[in-house]
Protein backbone atom coordinates (compact mmCIF):
# COMPACT_ATOMS: atom_id res chain seq x y z
CA UNK A 1 0.00 0.00 0.00
CA UNK A 2 3.06 2.25 0.63
CA UNK A 3 4.64 1.47 -2.30
CA UNK A 4 1.60 2.22 -4.45
CA UNK A 5 0.11 5.23 -2.62
CA UNK A 6 -2.79 3.86 -1.64
CA UNK A 7 -5.21 5.63 0.69
CA UNK A 8 -6.17 3.14 3.73
CA UNK A 9 -10.22 3.93 4.05
CA UNK A 10 -10.38 1.44 7.74
CA UNK A 11 -8.97 -2.71 8.46
CA UNK A 12 -11.79 -5.39 8.45
CA UNK A 13 -10.39 -8.20 10.18
CA UNK A 14 -12.32 -11.23 11.59
CA UNK A 15 -10.09 -13.19 13.57
CA UNK A 16 -11.60 -16.37 15.19
CA UNK A 17 -14.30 -16.30 11.93
CA UNK A 18 -14.98 -19.49 9.54
CA UNK A 19 -14.09 -17.92 5.91
CA UNK A 20 -16.99 -20.50 4.86
CA UNK A 21 -19.12 -17.81 6.79
CA UNK A 22 -19.72 -14.63 5.14
CA UNK A 23 -21.98 -12.97 7.96
CA UNK A 24 -18.03 -12.74 9.84
CA UNK A 25 -18.67 -9.23 11.61
CA UNK A 26 -16.12 -6.95 9.66
CA UNK A 27 -16.81 -8.70 6.54
CA UNK A 28 -20.25 -7.04 6.53
CA UNK A 29 -19.10 -3.98 7.51
CA UNK A 30 -17.00 -3.47 4.32
CA UNK A 31 -19.73 -4.76 2.21
CA UNK A 32 -21.61 -1.70 3.70
CA UNK A 33 -18.57 0.79 3.28
CA UNK A 34 -18.21 -0.67 -0.13
CA UNK A 35 -21.95 0.54 -1.23
CA UNK A 36 -21.88 3.50 0.26
CA UNK A 37 -18.99 4.36 -2.08
CA UNK A 38 -16.46 4.84 0.60
CA UNK A 39 -14.33 1.96 -0.33
CA UNK A 40 -13.17 1.49 -4.20
CA UNK A 41 -9.66 -0.86 -3.21
CA UNK A 42 -9.85 -4.11 -1.57
CA UNK A 43 -6.76 -6.32 -0.65
CA UNK A 44 -5.91 -9.32 1.20
CA UNK A 45 -3.22 -11.61 1.67
CA UNK A 46 -5.04 -14.73 -0.39
CA UNK A 47 -8.06 -15.32 -2.04
CA UNK A 48 -8.56 -17.44 1.30
CA UNK A 49 -8.95 -14.41 3.40
CA UNK A 50 -11.96 -12.97 1.30
CA UNK A 51 -13.56 -16.32 1.45
CA UNK A 52 -13.24 -20.22 1.45
CA UNK A 53 -17.16 -20.50 -0.04
CA UNK A 54 -16.21 -20.63 -3.83
CA UNK A 55 -20.00 -19.73 -4.92
CA UNK A 56 -19.97 -16.53 -2.57
CA UNK A 57 -16.13 -15.84 -3.40
CA UNK A 58 -16.75 -16.06 -7.26
CA UNK A 59 -20.24 -13.37 -6.57
CA UNK A 60 -18.05 -11.07 -5.27
CA UNK A 61 -14.85 -11.26 -7.17
CA UNK A 62 -17.04 -11.62 -10.34
CA UNK A 63 -20.10 -9.71 -9.46
CA UNK A 64 -20.36 -7.35 -6.58
CA UNK A 65 -16.70 -5.92 -7.22
CA UNK A 66 -17.44 -4.96 -10.43
CA UNK A 67 -20.48 -3.58 -10.20
CA UNK A 68 -19.19 -1.74 -7.54
CA UNK A 69 -16.22 -0.25 -9.27
CA UNK A 70 -14.58 -1.75 -6.80
CA UNK A 71 -10.46 -3.05 -7.81
CA UNK A 72 -9.66 -6.79 -5.74
CA UNK A 73 -6.28 -7.33 -5.15
CA UNK A 74 -5.30 -10.91 -3.94
CA UNK A 75 -1.37 -10.54 -3.18
CA UNK A 76 -0.33 -14.35 -2.69
CA UNK A 77 -2.88 -15.23 -5.37
CA UNK A 78 -1.12 -12.57 -7.75
CA UNK A 79 -5.03 -11.71 -8.94
CA UNK A 80 -5.73 -8.30 -9.30
CA UNK A 81 -8.96 -7.20 -10.96
CA UNK A 82 -7.50 -4.24 -12.54
CA UNK A 83 -5.62 -6.79 -15.26
CA UNK A 84 -7.04 -9.43 -17.20
CA UNK A 85 -4.58 -12.01 -15.99
CA UNK A 86 -7.00 -13.77 -13.65
CA UNK A 87 -8.36 -17.37 -14.96
CA UNK A 88 -6.96 -19.06 -12.22
CA UNK A 89 -8.58 -17.37 -9.33
CA UNK A 90 -12.07 -19.12 -9.91
CA UNK A 91 -9.77 -22.56 -9.73
CA UNK A 92 -8.00 -21.61 -6.42
CA UNK A 93 -11.35 -20.79 -4.37
CA UNK A 94 -12.79 -23.75 -5.65
CA UNK A 95 -9.37 -25.66 -3.62
CA UNK A 96 -9.76 -23.27 -0.88
CA UNK A 97 -13.72 -24.09 -0.39
CA UNK A 98 -12.70 -28.27 -0.73
CA UNK A 99 -9.78 -27.41 1.79
CA UNK A 100 -11.96 -25.67 4.21
CA UNK A 101 -14.40 -29.01 4.05
CA UNK A 102 -12.19 -31.33 4.35
CA UNK A 103 -10.56 -29.77 7.35
CA UNK A 104 -14.11 -29.29 8.97
CA UNK A 105 -14.68 -33.37 8.71
CA UNK A 106 -11.13 -34.15 10.05
CA UNK A 107 -11.86 -31.81 12.80
CA UNK A 108 -15.41 -33.93 13.13
CA UNK A 109 -13.80 -36.59 12.59
CA UNK A 110 -11.42 -36.67 16.01
CA UNK A 111 -13.96 -34.41 18.28
CA UNK A 112 -15.77 -37.55 17.52
CA UNK A 113 -13.43 -40.44 18.55
CA UNK A 114 -12.80 -38.33 21.78
CA UNK A 115 -16.13 -38.25 22.64
CA UNK A 116 -16.54 -42.24 21.98
CA UNK A 117 -13.23 -42.27 24.09
CA UNK A 118 -14.94 -40.90 27.34
CA UNK A 119 -13.16 -37.77 26.97
CA UNK A 120 -14.83 -34.13 27.58
CA UNK A 121 -15.04 -32.32 24.53
CA UNK A 122 -17.06 -29.13 25.56
CA UNK A 123 -16.14 -25.58 25.48
CA UNK A 124 -17.48 -24.94 28.64
CA UNK A 125 -17.87 -26.85 31.85
CA UNK A 126 -20.65 -28.32 33.48
CA UNK A 127 -21.07 -26.37 37.06
CA UNK A 128 -19.62 -27.99 39.73
CA UNK A 129 -16.79 -29.60 37.45
CA UNK A 130 -13.55 -27.55 36.05
CA UNK A 131 -11.20 -28.73 33.53
CA UNK A 132 -8.09 -30.77 34.86
CA UNK A 133 -4.84 -28.45 34.67
CA UNK A 134 -2.86 -31.16 33.36
CA UNK A 135 -5.60 -32.75 30.83
CA UNK A 136 -8.24 -30.53 29.34
CA UNK A 137 -9.84 -33.16 28.18
CA UNK A 138 -10.63 -34.42 32.26
CA UNK A 139 -13.13 -33.37 34.40
CA UNK A 140 -12.14 -32.57 38.32
CA UNK A 141 -14.44 -31.60 40.96
CA UNK A 142 -14.67 -28.16 41.44
CA UNK A 143 -14.32 -27.75 45.27
CA UNK A 144 -15.50 -24.51 45.86
CA UNK A 145 -18.79 -25.29 44.61
CA UNK A 146 -18.88 -29.27 45.78
CA UNK A 147 -21.13 -28.12 48.29
CA UNK A 148 -23.77 -26.58 46.23
CA UNK A 149 -24.22 -30.02 44.02
CA UNK A 150 -24.49 -32.67 47.21
CA UNK A 151 -27.11 -29.66 49.07
CA UNK A 152 -29.30 -29.86 45.40
CA UNK A 153 -29.43 -33.60 45.03
CA UNK A 154 -29.52 -34.20 49.30
CA UNK A 155 -32.61 -32.06 49.00
CA UNK A 156 -34.04 -34.05 45.81
CA UNK A 157 -33.52 -37.38 47.89
CA UNK A 158 -35.80 -35.87 50.51
CA UNK A 159 -38.10 -35.01 48.10
CA UNK A 160 -37.80 -31.52 47.48
CA UNK A 161 -38.75 -30.10 44.24
CA UNK A 162 -37.00 -28.17 41.90
CA UNK A 163 -38.92 -24.97 42.07
CA UNK A 164 -38.08 -25.98 46.29
CA UNK A 165 -34.96 -26.30 45.70
CA UNK A 166 -34.51 -23.24 43.36
CA UNK A 167 -35.98 -21.15 46.37
CA UNK A 168 -34.06 -22.43 49.24
CA UNK A 169 -30.52 -22.01 47.26
CA UNK A 170 -31.43 -18.13 46.41
CA UNK A 171 -32.93 -17.88 50.30
CA UNK A 172 -28.95 -18.98 51.07
CA UNK A 173 -27.43 -16.32 48.88
CA UNK A 174 -25.74 -18.63 46.58
CA UNK A 175 -24.21 -17.49 43.20
CA UNK A 176 -26.63 -19.19 39.85
CA UNK A 177 -24.07 -20.91 37.88
CA UNK A 178 -23.92 -17.96 35.33
CA UNK A 179 -23.08 -15.18 38.07
CA UNK A 180 -20.29 -17.99 39.56
CA UNK A 181 -18.75 -18.84 36.12
CA UNK A 182 -18.45 -14.81 35.36
CA UNK A 183 -16.88 -14.55 38.72
CA UNK A 184 -14.80 -16.91 38.00
CA UNK A 185 -13.69 -15.48 34.52
CA UNK A 186 -16.21 -16.55 31.73
CA UNK A 187 -17.38 -14.26 29.41
CA UNK A 188 -19.76 -15.71 28.21
CA UNK A 189 -22.50 -14.53 30.47
CA UNK A 190 -21.14 -10.93 30.64
CA UNK A 191 -24.89 -9.63 29.24
CA UNK A 192 -26.34 -10.91 32.32
CA UNK A 193 -24.59 -8.46 34.23
CA UNK A 194 -27.19 -6.40 36.44
CA UNK A 195 -29.32 -9.79 37.15
CA UNK A 196 -29.69 -10.84 40.33
CA UNK A 197 -26.96 -12.93 40.87
CA UNK A 198 -28.33 -14.79 43.54
CA UNK A 199 -31.78 -16.09 41.36
CA UNK A 200 -31.92 -19.67 40.48
CA UNK A 201 -34.24 -20.74 38.14
CA UNK A 202 -36.02 -24.03 38.51
CA UNK A 203 -35.03 -25.37 34.79
CA UNK A 204 -31.18 -24.72 36.20
CA UNK A 205 -31.91 -27.10 39.02
CA UNK A 206 -33.74 -29.88 36.98
CA UNK A 207 -30.77 -29.48 34.40
CA UNK A 208 -28.10 -30.63 37.24
CA UNK A 209 -30.37 -32.92 38.44
CA UNK A 210 -30.63 -34.84 35.25
CA UNK A 211 -27.49 -34.44 34.08
CA UNK A 212 -25.47 -37.88 34.01
CA UNK A 213 -22.12 -35.93 34.51
CA UNK A 214 -23.22 -35.62 38.28
CA UNK A 215 -22.99 -39.50 38.01
CA UNK A 216 -19.45 -39.74 37.09
CA UNK A 217 -20.65 -40.45 33.24
CA UNK A 218 -19.32 -38.78 29.90
CA UNK A 219 -22.28 -37.89 27.63
CA UNK A 220 -20.82 -36.39 24.61
CA UNK A 221 -23.17 -35.02 21.45
CA UNK A 222 -26.08 -34.13 22.85
CA UNK A 223 -26.34 -31.08 20.55
CA UNK A 224 -24.71 -31.08 16.53
CA UNK A 225 -24.25 -28.33 14.29
CA UNK A 226 -23.73 -29.22 10.94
Amino acid sequence: VKEKGFNIYDYYIDDGFSGLNFNRPAFKRMIKDIEAGFVNLVITKDLSRLGRDYIMTGYYNEIFFPSHDVRYISINDNVDTLYDNNDIAPFKNILNDMYAKDLSRKVKSAKRQRALNGLFISAQTPYGYIKDPTNKNHLIVDEDVRHVIELIFNMCVNGKGAPTIAKVLEEKGILNPAAYKTLKGSTRFAKLQGTNHYKWKAVTVRKILTDMVYCGHMENGKYKVD
